[in-house]
C-alpha cells in the first residue's frame, strides 16, 4: 500500500509538472502567436504603403503603378538604394525630395515620360536620367577619416553597381558622423555635407535641417522592413511550430500519466474497499474474540465444577475401598462357610457382584470426568491460541488501518491540494482572460492613436500660428537678454571700475556727473569696508554673463530653425492641399457629368493667393443650362451637386463603408435614378449605408433593416434580405 501510494504521489507530482510545463508552453505559444499577429500586422502596413507608393507625390504613384505605359523607368530613388535601417534617418535628411524622384535610363526616356505624365495631367513628379548622371561626378576626391566619421554616403548607401554613379551624384559630398555638433568644430570637414545618425544635417551652404526618426518607416527603408520583419515572422513560426510539437508530445505524455495516476487511484480506492472490509472482518474478530473468551469462562466454571466432582468420586473411591477390603475379608470368611451355608456364599457373592458393579460403575464416571477434564484443557489451550492469534491479528489489522487511515489523510490532502491548484488554475485564466481583454482594447487605442496621428497631420497648419507665436516671444526674450546683459556690464562698472578706458570722454553735463558722483559715494558708503571676495563675485558674474550670452545665442538658432520649419511646413501644406484639391477637382468634375449626364462643374481657389488661405468656388453648369449661380439651381440640383463634391471627395480617401443620412430627401423620382446609379457604381468597393425613407432608394439595398412598435414603449428591429430569406 505504501508503494502503490508512494507512485502514486510521484505520479501526480509529474503530471502536475508537465501539466505546469503544458501551460507555460501553451502561454509561450500564444505570446508567439500574438507577437506573429503584430508582426503580420506590420508586415501588411508595410506591405500597403509600399503598394499604395505612400508617401510619394501622385505623379510618381501614377508611373510606378503603369510600368507598361511608362517604359524606361527603373524606380525611384529611394528603391533603388538599400539603405540600411540605422542610416535610415541620415539618408532621409540628406536625400530629401531626392528619394521621391524617379530614375530613368536615359534623358530620351525621361523626356518621353514627362510628355506622357502632361498629357495626362498626372501631378507631379521629377525624373533623373541614369545615363546623364553618371557623367557628373563629386567635387570631393580624398575622404577623411577621423573620430566621429563613421563614413561615405556613397559607400553606405547599398547601391548596386547600375546605380553607383547616381550614389556618387547624389551623397559624394555627404559624410555620414556620430553627432553633428562635435563634427561642425573640425573645419577640415567644411567643404562636406555632414549628417548625423539623428537625422540632423548641416550642408556646405550653410542650410541646416532635421528629419526625426518616422515610425511608420521612410522610403528609404520600408522594403527593408518588411524582409526584416518576414525574418523575424518565420522565426517565429518555426518556434511555434516547434511548440506545438513539444506541446504534442507533452499532451500525449500528461495523457499517459494521468491514466496512469487514474488506475493507481483506482488500487488506492480498491485498497479502501479492502480496508472497510479488513475493518469489518476486525469487528467481526472482536465479536468473536468476546464470544470465546465468554465460552471459556463458562468452560473454566465447568472445568472447576468437574474437578470437584472429580475430587468427590475420589473420595467415594476411598472410603469404599475399606469397605471393599473388609468384603474381601469377609469373602475370605465365607470360603470357609461356603461349604456350609451355600445359600450364604450365593448371597455373598451376589453382595460382592453389587459392590463391584458399583465399583465399575465409579471407574466409568470418572474415566468420563477425566475425558471431560481433558476436553476442557484442550478447549482452554485453543481459546488462549486462538485469542493470542486474535490479538496478533487485531494488531497488525490496526497497523493496515492505521497506514490506510494515513493515506487517506494524504489523498484528502492531495484532494484539496488539487482543489486549491484548480481554483489557482481558475484564477490564472480570469487573469489571462483580462490581459486578453486589456490587449484588446490596447489595440483599440492603437487604432485610436493611428487616427489621432492624422489628425495631428491635418493640425499642423494650425500649429504654424503656434509657432510664430512662439517666434514673437523669443524675439522678445532676446530683447530682454540684451538689456539684462547692458545692467550687468554697468553693474560690474559701478562696482569695480575694471573696465573704465583712460581715454574715456564724457559727453554729459557738469550736474549730470555731480549727481553721478554723489551717487557713487553713496553708495561706496552703503557698501562700506572693502569686501574680499568681490574678484570671486566678478568671476561668477562673469560666468553669469557668458551663460547668458550662449543662452541669447541658442535662442537665435532656434529662432532660425523655427523659421526653416515653418517655412518647410507651409511648403508641404501647399503641396500637399493643391495636390488634393487637383484630384478633388477632377474627380467632381466627372462624377458631376455621371449623376447629371452631362453637365459641367469645376473647382477653384478664389481670394487670397495662398491656396492656405484662399476661399474656394463652387461652379455648376447641367446639360440644357447656362453657367449660373448655385442658388439658381432647383434643390434636387443642388442635392445632386453636394452629393457629388461629397463622392469626390470620399472618392480622394475612400473607406470600407459610409453612412448617408437622408441625402436623397430632396430628390424626385428621377434624380434617385441617377443616384442609385451611381451608388451602385460605388458599392463595388464601400458597403453604403443609407437611412432614408424613399422606397425607391430602398429597391436598390441588397438588405433592410426598419425599427417598428408592435407595443407601446417597446420597439423592434426587423432586417430584410433581398434574396427571399428574412
Amino acid at each position: 500500500t505504501d508503494k502503490i501510494q508512494s507512485q502514486l504521489n510521484l505520479s501526480r507530482e509529474l503530471l502536475k509538472t508537465n501539466q505546469e510545463k503544458e501551460s507555460e508552453l501553451a502561454m509561450d505559444i500564444h505570446r508567439n502567436k500574438s507577437k506573429l499577429e503584430s508582426h503580420q500586422s506590420q508586415v501588411s502596413f508595410y506591405t500597403e504603403l509600399v503598394e499604395q507608393k505612400e508617401g510619394y507625390p501622385e505623379g510618381v504613384r501614377t508611373v510606378l503603378d503603369s510600368p507598361k505605359d511608362f517604359s524606361g523607368i527603373m524606380g525611384t530613388v529611394g528603391e533603388l538604394f538599400q539603405i540600411d535601417e540605422k542610416y535610415d534617418a541620415a539618408f532621409q535628411s540628406a536625400l530629401g525630395d531626392w528619394a521621391q524622384c524617379l530614375v530613368a535610363e536615359d534623358r530620351n526616356s525621361a523626356i518621353k515620360v514627362v510628355d506622357l505624365a502632361r498629357s495626362r495631367s498626372i501631378g507631379n513628379l521629377s525624373i533623373l536620367p541614369l545615363k546623364e548622371m553618371s557623367k557628373l561626378s563629386s567635387n570631393q576626391t580624398k575622404i577623411p577619416s577621423g573620430n566621429g566619421i563613421i563614413g561615405h554616403g556613397a559607400a553606405l548607401s547599398g547601391a548596386d553597381r547600375k546605380v553607383k554613379d547616381l550614389a556618387n551624384v547624389l551623397l559624394g559630398n555627404l559624410l555620414i558622423v556620430d553627432d553633428l555638433t562635435h563634427a561642425l568644430k573640425n573645419h577640415d570637414l567644411d567643404d562636406w555635407d555632414l549628417v548625423d545618425l539623428n537625422g540632423a544635417y548641416s550642408g556646405k551652404n550653410y542650410v541646416l535641417k532635421y528629419h526625426s526618426k518616422n515610425g511608420d518607416g521612410s522610403l528609404l527603408s520600408r522594403q527593408k522592413k518588411i524582409d526584416s520583419i518576414n525574418q523575424v515572422i518565420e522565426n517565429i513560426v518555426n518556434s511555434i511550430n516547434k511548440q506545438e510539437q513539444d506541446l504534442s508530445e507533452l499532451t500525449k505524455n500528461i495523457a499517459k500519466q494521468s491514466s496512469h495516476c487514474n488506475d493507481l487511484g483506482d488500487k488506492v480506492e480498491s485498497l479502501s474497499v479492502e480496508l472497510n472490509g479488513v475493518e469489518t472482518s476486525l469487528i467481526r474478530c472482536h465479536y468473536s474474540q468476546s464470544q470465546a473468551l465468554e465460552s471459556l469462562k463458562e468452560l473454566q466454571s465447568e472445568e472447576t465444577s468437574t474437578c470437584k466432582t472429580i475430587e468427590n468420586l475420589q473420595a467415594s473411591i476411598k472410603q469404599l475401598e475399606p469397605s471393599l477390603a473388609k468384603g474381601d475379608a469377609i469373602i475370605e470368611k465365607l470360603k470357609s462357610v461356603v461349604e456350609a451355608s451355600s445359600d450364604a456364599l450365593v448371597k455373598v457373592q451376589v453382595e460382592r457382584d453389587t459392590f463391584q458393579q458399583e465399583v465399575q460403575e465409579l471407574r466409568i464416571s470418572l474415566l468420563n470426568y477425566e475425558n471431560n477434564r481433558d476436553n476442557l484443557n484442550f478447549q482452554k489451550r485453543v481459546s488462549v491460541e486462538t485469542t493470542v492469534e486474535l490479538e496478533n491479528r487485531n494488531g497488525v489489522i490496526h497497523q493496515e488501518v492505521e497506514d490506510l487511515r494515513n493515506q487517506r489523510e494524504s489523498l484528502s490532502k492531495q484532494i484539496s491540494e488539487g482543489e486549491s491548484d484548480l481554483k489557482t488554475v481558475t484564477a490564472q485564466l480570469i487573469k489571462e482572460k483580462s490581459i486578453i481583454d486589456l490587449k484588446q482594447s490596447t489595440t483599440n487605442d492603437t487604432y485610436q492613436s493611428m487616427e489621432q496621428i492624422q489628425e495631428t497631420i491635418r493640425s499642423e497648419q494650425h500649429s504654424r500660428e503656434a509657432l510664430l507665436e512662439e517666434l514673437k516671444s523669443n524675439e522678445l526674450k532676446i530683447v530682454e537678454m540684451e538689456q539684462r546683459i547692458n545692467i550687468i556690464r554697468e553693474r560690474i562698472r559701478d562696482r569695480y571700475a575694471l573696465e573704465v578706458p583712460t581715454d574715456l570722454i564724457v559727453n554729459d553735463e557738469a550736474d549730470d556727473l555731480e549727481l553721478r558722483i554723489d551717487s557713487i559715494q553713496r553708495s561706496l558708503e552703503s557698501i562700506g569696508p572693502i569686501n574680499m571676495a568681490v574678484q570671486q563675485e566678478y568671476e561668477d558674474e562673469k560666468a553669469r554673463l557668458q551663460s547668458l550670452m550662449e543662452q541669447r545665442d541658442d535662442l537665435i538658432a532656434s529662432e532660425n530653425n523655427l523659421r526653416e520649419t515653418i517655412q518647410k511646413i507651409d511648403q508641404v501644406a501647399r503641396n500637399k492641399f493643391q495636390e488634393t484639391f487637383d484630384q478633388i477637382k477632377l474627380n467632381f468634375a466627372n462624377l458631376f457629368q455621371l449623376f447629371f449626364e452631362g453637365g459641367i462643374a469645376s473647382l477653384s481657389l478664389v481670394g487670397d493667393p495662398d491656396p492656405l488661405e484662399a476661399d474656394i468656388a463652387i461652379h455648376a453648369q447641367p446639360p440644357g443650362k447656362k453657367n449660373q449661380s448655385l442658388r439658381m439651381l432647383s434643390a434636387g440640383e443642388k442635392s445632386l451637386t453636394a452629393i457629388a463634391l461629397l463622392f469626390a471627395i470620399y472618392q480622394y480617401k475612400p473607406s470600407p463603408y459610409c453612412i448617408l443620412d437622408e441625402v436623397d430627401a430632396p430628390l424626385d423620382d428621377v434624380n434617385i435614378q441617377k443616384f442609385k446609379r451611381v451608388l451602385n457604381q460605388f458599392a463595388d468597393e464601400t458597403q453604403f449605408i443609407v437611412v432614408t425613407h424613399n422606397k425607391l432608394t430602398m429597391e436598390s439595398a441588397d438588405y433592410l433593416y426598419g425599427v417598428t412598435m408592435e407595443q407601446k414603449g417597446v420597439s423592434k428591429l426587423v432586417s430584410v434580405k433581398f434574396n427571399g430569406q428574412a
